[in-house]
């Protein structure tokens, strides 16, 4: 029993006495809690709606028998414009369509009565908008709860010849793609990228290689530049195969919404391809840097899951903001997030250039800055022979 204590005593003297390992031990629950508060208000903004907001709705053949402004008061902030008649309809249909300051569209039938049943209220929106589909869920209960309270024969929404939501199969593919891919896409890069870098600098010190590569006569930020283009060379041959693969199932998984690729066009690939290449390089850094500070595959493998971790969190974020980009350019200087948000909006179809430069510029900066503390780690003999 003596020595049973002895070896328990050394053992949890070495990890609690180890700062990687008391790293290694500790970074997870935090990183957890960090994930776990991030995500919270992420998922809840899905959804939910400013209460500051303000509704813009356009009423046509407006008639007095629903105060459509007094139903929402004290729930929503609504702005009402009235229209006596039809001509400005299509127009409208447009506007919503586009997000232009516009969440509903209400359509009275001419003549309208609430006991006549040829009359009816017609609501268009959009379904890819929230705030749109919010305030649509809102006045189509109401309005459809009213007229059953009131015994009115009058009918919401009841020609199914004429599509109310104004969104096209197009929107609603690009939505569906713009949510999933970017989250399923950085995973398959880092994936691609952990299971090569780990074993390029952590393996060697392991089998003890690394000694007999530095003392050729090779200057050791040649040797580190080397391994980072070779690795990301790699990578993106896998990346490239997971690529195709996902794009492949992806109209199997959207047989629903009849998802079709032909709506992105030449420079959308081009542009998606830019961005994998700068990402695959970014996290080959990151890992190389962490296969480097680590002293063999399997202490890399276990520092590599908090950055992990974090390459999930900031790829979930696509599918925190429904129908919506990242506007303010600031925000397209983080490094992966930002390349998460431009793929937002090249595969929702608003592609903007400057913030695409912007994600573009940021990642190869990082990537530059991730190289130089590289080429340190390998000038220090303290950390390449784990002294």
């Amino acid at each position: 029993m003596k020595n049973i204590i002895t070896i328990v005593k050394k053992e949890l003297f070495r990890f609690f006495t180890d700062k990687r390992m008391l790293i290694s031990l500790i970074l997870p629950g935090f990183l957890i809690f960090i994930v776990y508060s991030l995500i919270g208000p992420a998922i809840s903004n899905m959804s939910n709606v400013d209460s500051e907001y303000e509704y813009h709705i356009k009423v046509f053949n407006a008639n007095n028998a629903f105060d459509f402004f007094k139903i929402a008061q004290g729930q929503y902030i609504v702005k009402i414009d009235e229209y006596s008649d039809e001509t400005n309809l299509e127009e409208a249909k447009k506007q919503l369509h586009d997000n232009e300051n516009l969440d509903l569209i209400i359509e009275y039938s001419k003549n309208f009565d609430l006991n006549n049943k040829t009359s009816s209220i017609s609501l268009y929106y959009n379904s890819t908008s929230k705030e749109s589909s919010t305030i649509y869920a809102f006045y189509y209960a109401y309005i459809f709860n009213e007229s059953k309270v009131i015994e009115s024969l009058f009918q919401v929404n009841e020609n199914l010849n004429i599509k109310y939501d104004v969104a096209t199969d197009e929107d609603t593919s690009s939505q569906f793609v713009s949510i999933l891919l970017p989250f399923l896409l950085l995973t398959f890069l880092f994936s691609s990228c952990l299971s090569v870098s780990t074993e390029s600098i952590a393996g060697e010190k392991e089998r003890g290689t690394i000694a007999t590569l530095l003392i050729t006569p090779v200057k050791r930020s040649e040797i580190a530049i080397g391994k980072i283009i070779a690795l990301g060379i790699t990578s993106i041959v896998s990346a490239i195969t997971s690529f195709i693969g996902l794009s492949a199932s992806l109209p199997k998984m959207a047989t629903s919404i009849n998802f079709d690729f032909s709506m992105y066009h030449f420079e959308h690939f081009i542009a998606l391809f830019a961005l994998i290449l700068v990402i695959v390089f970014l996290f080959i850094t990151l890992l190389s840097i962490v296969s480097a500070f680590s002293k063999s595959v399997k202490e890399a493998s276990a520092y590599s899951v908090p950055v992990m971790i974090l390459v999930e969190v900031l790829g979930m974020t696509s599918m925190f903001s429904l129908g919506e980009v990242q506007e303010n350019l600031i925000m397209y200087l983080i490094p992966i997030y930002n390349a998460t948000q431009c793929m937002k909006s090249i595969l929702m179809l608003k592609f903007d250039l400057l913030p695409f430069v912007f994600t573009i510029i940021s990642n190869l900066l990082f990537c530059g800055l991730g190289i130089f503390v590289l080429i340190k780690m390998f000038n220090s003999e303290k950390i390449m022979f784990n002294k």
